[in-house]
């Protein structure tokens, strides 16, 4: 078991031979192992509200997809469906966007939604960088299955998918928020449905 770790949030990650990405990407991200910290201390984080929440309207969401893959999108009152079927290329992916203003995204913030998936699914949560050369994006992995579950994923926990990047100075210029599933983390052709409630954006309360 480890030893000498500082009291902190710790992840297992689980990396495949030949997976994509530079650096490589891992195929398993775990939820964060708290070392250290009292288990109230941690309750109270994960149920604590968020301060001055953003919301990300659903009606403002589009849909993003490879030419050989298939989506539609439906939207209720505070969530929206994303129904989708992937092609036979590793380059296919359908994505959900959601456009924000350049420096609405900061370190300290936290993503939070609610997810459902219609058979167990990882999707990529992902902040796209504001760029007219490059596509310059973070993700962070996200398991759904027919369980209804809320997720929080800190700024701060999301990787580099295309270079290595200076994280404080690239938040400054996301603009955009996107569910993406493609072959990182799917087979060719699969099918199936994901929705999302609520999606927001905010700091971690303090108190």
């Amino acid at each position: 078991s480890p030893t000498n770790l500082e009291p902190a949030a710790y992840r297992v990650e689980v990396y495949l031979p030949n997976s994509p990405g530079q650096p490589t990407m891992p195929w398993i991200v775990s939820n964060p192992i708290y070392i250290g910290r009292d288990h109230s201390e941690v309750a109270d984080f994960r149920q604590a509200s968020l301060l001055s929440p953003r919301f990300l309207d659903v009606m403002r969401w589009r849909i993003e997809k490879s030419s050989d893959a298939e989506a539609v999108m439906r939207t209720a009152e505070n969530k929206f469906s994303l129904e989708y079927k992937l092609g036979e290329t590793n380059e296919t992916y359908v994505a959900a966007a959601y456009d924000v203003e350049p420096r609405v995204v900061e370190i300290n913030d936290v993503v939070e939604f609610g997810v459902w998936a219609s058979q167990p699914t990882r999707l990529s949560l992902q902040l796209r960088q504001e760029s007219e050369e490059d596509d310059l994006r973070w993700r962070r992995s996200v398991y759904a299955d027919l369980t209804p579950r809320m997720v929080r994923v800190p700024v701060g926990e999301f990787q580099s998918i295309s270079a290595d990047l200076e994280k404080q100075q690239a938040v400054a210029s996301i603009a955009g928020v996107l569910f993406v599933i493609d072959r990182v983390n799917s087979m060719p052709q699969v099918s199936g449905i994901v929705e999302i409630s609520e999606p927001k954006i905010g700091s971690k309360d303090a108190n």
